[in-house]
């Protein structure tokens, strides 16, 4: 998890080198996919960031890993704003100052729903997604941790409400549902961060993507959508896909 916040924090900062005094809006679900938000929240905040956070449920049903996370980014100083039903009012929240000044984020991080989604996003969650992608039709760059919240990790294809990513940094290695034609309009720029998986793992588990020429139709998909960068060692040797689930304890479902 630790290794996942560096990774999404640098790419966060790189987006919004130009900008003087960058205010970030993380919106974080109970499990791994929001402790990796928290977490990185705390990177961000170290480095002058203006971090806000929107975090769905409530407390007591976040992963052991969330809540820890949860409760160091409260000793730091940071606020927690928790979304129980309306999402609107708990991001205008977050995003208000003392004073009552209120200003949008220059950049959201999607840590909402993780690989672990089996279900459409509803209610409070489907909330916040529309929220974020109204963000994000407003011009504000999208940040998705691991896989845009609302897509399936292992056909790409959507489950209910789903982000619209301007990035999205996944985590040692392309999760299948990345490679689908369906999610390329969706997953923007691809970054694959190593978290320090062992590549004796990923290659025993996972599976080589071998490089050729692209079929026409792949070739149109990548033209339209994603692009993909790598960050971190695993960028020696060929791409990996993960082991099948592409799941970690503790997803959000």
């Amino acid at each position: 998890m630790e290794n996942a916040a560096v990774h999404v924090a640098e790419t966060a900062l790189d987006l919004l080198d130009s900008i003087a005094r960058p205010r970030v809006l993380i919106v974080c679900g109970p499990g791994s996919n929001g402790g990796d938000g928290l977490a990185a929240a705390r990177h961000l905040h170290n480095a002058g960031v203006d971090v806000r956070l929107v975090a769905l449920g409530e407390e007591r049903s976040m992963s052991a890993a969330a809540g820890a996370q949860l409760r160091t980014v409260r000793a730091m100083g940071i606020e927690v704003r928790f979304c129980h039903d309306r999402a609107a009012s708990a991001i205008d929240a977050a995003l208000t100052d003392r004073d009552g000044r209120s200003r949008g984020p220059d950049l959201v991080i999607d840590a909402l729903l993780g690989t672990g989604l089996s279900r459409p996003a509803e209610g409070p969650a489907a909330d916040l997604i529309d929220a974020i992608n109204e963000m994000g039709r407003r011009g504000v760059g999208i940040v998705s941790v691991d896989i845009p919240s609302g897509l399936d990790g292992e056909s790409g294809r959507v489950i209910g409400a789903f982000v619209h990513a301007s990035v999205t940094v996944t985590f040692a290695g392309l999760k299948r549902g990345l490679l689908s034609m369906a999610a390329q309009k969706h997953v923007g720029e691809i970054v694959v961060a190593d978290i320090g998986v062992p590549r004796v793992l990923l290659a025993r588990l996972g599976t080589p993507l071998r490089e050729g020429p692209l079929t026409p139709e792949a070739q149109e998909g990548r033209d339209a959508g994603s692009t993909t960068r790598r960050r971190g060692s695993d960028a020696r040797g060929g791409e990996i896909e993960p082991p099948p689930t592409g799941r970690r304890q503790g997803d959000d479902a």
